[in-house]
């Protein structure tokens, strides 16, 4: 078994807390994402799984052997963590084969791992006399992948690998590492910034914002139960609607909402939180609620700010649609929400 088990990690860098009381379980051969933004921690975290840093407290444990805190400090090389850097790190002198084969023991059968490793991340062998320049950058972080499964590791780290590959090499790459994650069986943390690729990983999500774990769980759990409004407003496109709880309902400018989750306190101010994909918008309605007063289109999203009657409230809604030249300003539109909301404080 090659559980992970982080419980209570501090760490300071130049007096600042980077790190606070982290605790995260990650489950024998499952795939964690850790999200966060810049500074958030998330980098950090990683390199004290790693053992390239020590925490300053707390305890990092590994299949229940303890990795690191109190007087335990496994070195890195020996800890049974394999690490896939931003860049891939690969040694430009070696070929892809000799990459891989780097971190082999000598006594390994060093040619059939590596033939099983690259054809576990779909490495050719037509690329394995090639030397990293002469890769593209998806291939490179195959190669990096490779490397790092080769000796057989417990638990892969990654560290941003797909932020500087362009969208769509970003999607067929992170499918193919997912593909060879699944096929390996290792336990497996991403960290990244972007959430929709945080939501797509795996089996769990972890949330970092100023240095601690804000909400973990299933992706589809957090994405449909945010803890807080900030949580929601990261994950996505958010739109929030002042309203009132009674009778089992958000009560809203569009209507009465079902609840699937509250978060406010009674007595208090609240807001729903609506994503885009739950509006629908209908030009042709007999029974308009809504007039367009503004419409731009940005790429496949459209933009549209709408005056709600007869409240004459103020709502923007960016949403995709394949016909964006149906709405026009000044248009009267029905506008109505689908499935149900997340209640906040106001």
């Amino acid at each position: 078994m090659s559980t992970l088990v982080l419980t209570g990690i501090t760490k300071h860098l130049g007096g600042q807390p980077v790190l606070q009381n982290v605790t995260l379980t990650v489950p024998s051969g499952s795939r964690t994402s850790v999200v966060g933004a810049s500074g958030s921690g998330k980098s950090t975290l990683l390199r004290l799984i790693a053992g390239f840093d020590a925490p300053d407290a707390g305890q990092i444990s590994l299949g229940g052997a303890v990795l690191a805190g109190g007087d335990s400090s496994v070195p890195a090389h020996r800890r049974g963590v394999g690490y896939v850097a931003q860049d891939g790190a690969l040694f430009p002198h070696l070929t892809v084969e000799q990459n891989i084969r780097f971190g082999l023991p000598r006594r390994a059968q060093r040619s059939a791992r590596v033939a099983e490793v690259a054809a576990l991340v779909a490495i050719g062998s037509t690329l394995l006399g090639r030397y990293p320049h002469e890769l593209s950058g998806g291939q490179q972080q195959r190669v990096a992948l490779a490397r790092a499964l080769a000796p057989e590791p417990e638990v892969v780290l990654l560290d941003e690998p797909f932020s500087a590959l362009d969208t769509g090499l970003r999607a067929s790459t992170r499918r193919a590492v997912i593909e060879a994650l699944e096929q390996s069986g290792v336990t497996t943390i991403l960290v990244t910034h972007d959430q929709d690729e945080a939501l797509s990983f795996g089996d769990q999500v972890a949330i970092i914002a100023g240095g601690r774990i804000s909400q973990a769980g299933p992706p589809a759990a957090v994405f449909d139960d945010p803890h807080t409004e900030d949580i929601a407003r990261f994950l996505g496109d958010a739109i929030f609607l002042a309203c009132s709880v009674r009778d089992g309902g958000a009560h809203t400018v569009l209507g009465s909402l079902a609840i699937t989750h509250d978060h406010s306190a009674p007595g208090e101010g609240q807001k729903a939180l609506v994503r885009p994909a739950q509006f629908t918008i209908d030009g042709g309605s007999a029974s308009p609620n809504a007039t367009i007063i503004d419409v731009q289109t940005v790429g496949a999203k459209l933009d549209v700010l709408l005056e709600v009657r007869p409240s004459r409230d103020v709502v923007r809604l960016p949403f995709v649609t394949a016909v964006p030249e149906r709405y026009r300003t000044g248009q009267a539109v029905r506008v109505d929400v689908v499935g149900g909301v997340v209640v906040y404080p106001g």
